[in-house]
C-alpha cells in the first residue's frame, strides 16, 4: 500500500505515485520468487487506485474517490486481507520459505501430481514482465532433479519441451523428464485469466515447469584451466565426435551445437556464460576406447601437408587424455541448457516470436598447448 500527500492530478504528469507502488512491488517479486501476481493499493488525499502486476505487465485502475465509492475501497481491503492466498498473486503449488532456509520437507513443489523437495534455487530473474524464470535443486525418493519454472508465450512456437523432446538421448544437453503446465483451481495458470481485455500489443504469458536432469554447476566453479577448457569442448561437441573426421578448417569452425544442428536440426540461439554449466558425467571405457582410439591415416593427397595431419594427431591425442581424465574424474563435462530460444530449423520458419536475444560471432583457434 502506498500513501502520499499529493493528489493524483497532480501527480500524474510525473508518475510519482505509479514510480512509488513500482519501486516497492518490485521489491517484493525479488523477495518472494513463488509470486505470481500481486495487487497493489495506492491512496492519495481522498482517492485511491488499484495496480496489478503480472509477468505480462501492469495495470492501474482510475483513480476513486473514498466518499463516494467506500464500498469498491472495502471490498479491495477486504481481498487483500482475507483472500485465499491464491487470489492475492501467491502459488499454491510450490511451499518455499527463504533462500536461507535450512533443507526441510516443508519446502516443496509441485509438478503434475508429484511433488518435489526443494533443495535451494539455482536461479531467480528479478525482472518482473517477461519469463519470471526460476530454477530451483530439488529431489524425490533420493534422486536429483532440476526444476524450471517460468512464464513462457503463448505464440512462441518452437517450446522448450517440444526441443528437449526431439534431442532426448544427447550428451552435454538437459534431458526432460516432464513438462507440467501449473494447474490454479482446475485451470491454466496464465496471464488473460485476470485480464478482462487483453490488447493485442500484451503478450499472454503461461506458466509452465520443467523437470529435468542432470543438476549442474555454474560454469565460474571450474577447478582448472585445463577443465574450463575442456567444458568448452564438451559444449562445441557435445556429441564427442571424432575430431579426425573433419578437415582442419573444419575444426576451427566446430561450433557448440554441431549436433543439435546437423543431426536433429535445432539452433539453440543463445549461446553465453550463463547457459553453460558443469556437471559430472559417467564415461563408458568403450567410449574413450573406441571412439577416440582410432589411428590417424596419412593421406596420399599431395595438398595436405604433413603440418596439418601433426596437428590432427595432437588434437586427437589430447582429446583421448581428456575423455580418459573425465572417466577418472580429474575432469568435468559441459552442459548446454535453456532452450528456451530455440529454433526447430525443419519448421523453416522465418519469424520468432517472443523476446529477442543477440548471438556474438567467436572465432576459435585450435588449442594445442
Amino acid at each position: 500500500m502506498e500513501l502520499m500527500s499529493t493528489s493524483y492530478s497532480d501527480s500524474d504528469s510525473t508518475g510519482t505515485v505509479r514510480n512509488g507502488v513500482t519501486h516497492k512491488v518490485y521489491a517484493i517479486f525479488a523477495s518472494q520468487p513463488t509470486r505470481r501476481f500481486l495487487l497493489a493499493l495506492s491512496i492519495t488525499q481522498q482517492e485511491f487506485c488499484v495496480h496489478m502486476f503480472d509477468r505480462a505487465g501492469v495495470m492501474h485502475s482510475r483513480a476513486y474517490s473514498i466518499h463516494r465509492s467506500p464500498h469498491v475501497l472495502l471490498c479491495m481491503l477486504a481481498v487483500l486481507t482475507f483472500g485465499q492466498p491464491e487470489h492475492v498473486g501467491f502459488n499454491p503449488t510450490i511451499i518455499y520459505s527463504s533462500p536461507t532456509s535450512q533443507i526441510s520437507s516443508n519446502n516443496t513443489i509441485q509438478v503434475g501430481s508429484a511433488t518435489y523437495s526443494i533443495i535451494r534455487q539455482i536461479f531467480f530473474n528479478y525482472l518482473i514482465c517477461g519469463r519470471g524464470m526460476t530454477c530451483w535443486h530439488v529431489c524425490r525418493n533420493g534422486e536429483d532433479f532440476v526444476i524450471k519454472d517460468s512464464w513462457t508465450h503463448e505464440s512462441q512456437i518452437n517450446r522448450e519441451a517440444d526441443i528437449l523432446s526431439k534431442i532426448c538421448g544427447l550428451k552435454g544437453v538437459p534431458q526432460l523428464v516432464t513438462a507440467w503446465t501449473v494447474q490454479i483451481e482446475g485451470s491454466d495458470d496464465r496471464t488473460d485469466a485476470r485480464r478482462a481485455f487483453t490488447p493485442s500489443s500484451i503478450r499472454i504469458h503461461v506458466h509452465r515447469r520443467l523437470l529435468m536432469q542432470p543438476v549442474g554447476l555454474p560454469l565460474s566453479e571450474f577447478k582448472s584451466l585445463r577443465e574450463l577448457l575442456s567444458i568448452f569442448i564438451d559444449i562445441l561437441d557435445s556429441m564427442s565426435k571424432l575430431l579426425l573426421h573433419f578437415s582442419l578448417a573444419d575444426l576451427t569452425t566446430f561450433i557448440a551445437h554441431k549436433a543439435l544442428v546437423q543431426e536433429f536440426h535445432v539452433l539453440h540461439c543463445d549461446v553465453s556464460v550463463n547457459n553453460i554449466m558443469i556437471y559430472n558425467c559417467d564415461v563408458p571405457a568403450s567410449e574413450t576406447s573406441d571412439s577416440h582410439g582410432e589411428e590417424v591415416t596419412q593421406s596420399n593427397d599431395p595438398d595436405s601437408g604433413e603440418g596439418e595431419e601433426s596437428l590432427k594427431e595432437k588434437l586427437v591425442q589430447w582429446d583421448q587424455e581428456r575423455h580418459k581424465q573425465i572417466q577418472a574424474g580429474i575432469l568435468r563435462n559441459g552442459l548446454l541448457i535453456d532452450f528456451d530460444y530455440a529454433t526447430d530449423l525443419e519448421q523453416n520458419l522465418p519469424t520468432v516470436c517472443g523476446d529477442c536475444t543477440v548471438s556474438v560471432h567467436i572465432i576459435y583457434a585450435p588449442l594445442t598447448h
